[in-house]
């Protein structure tokens, strides 16, 4: 899947924590999409109860992995329609997962995604 966020909405943490000898990396990914269509909600249904891994693009142009394929991240996802006419309809996306030996990774700019377009933000 992927999506078009917000202006400004993505954000990405790793922590890592743990004593010493006993750390792991925490990653953490949270974004916006604007709206409420039927599309959206097709494809947020798709999301639940399902373990990803994110390929995020920073502002800088770097593609940046989240989560792995025997560990993935797991969303909670929230919607608003705002109380009043000028309030933002959005949802909201948050995936947090820990145990991990790395923190997030950059991919290499010669690594190509099946049936991601290049240059699409993701």
């Amino acid at each position: 899947m992927e999506a078009s966020i917000s202006d400004n909405s993505l954000k990405l943490d790793e922590a890592l924590k743990g004593a010493t000898g006993y750390q792991s990396w925490e990653q953490m990914l949270e974004l916006k999409i604007a709206g409420h269509t039927k599309e959206q909600c097709a494809a947020i249904d798709k999301l639940l109860n399902s373990e990803v891994v994110a390929v995020a693009r920073s502002n800088d142009g770097k593609r940046i992995v989240l989560g792995s394929s025997y560990l993935g991240l797991q969303f909670e996802i929230t919607h608003t329609t705002g109380a009043k006419g000028s309030d933002r309809r959005e949802w909201t996306l948050k995936a947090k997962q820990d145990g991990y030996m790395f923190g997030y990774c950059l991919l290499a700019d010669s690594v190509t995604l099946p049936g991601v377009v290049a240059g699409a933000t993701v």
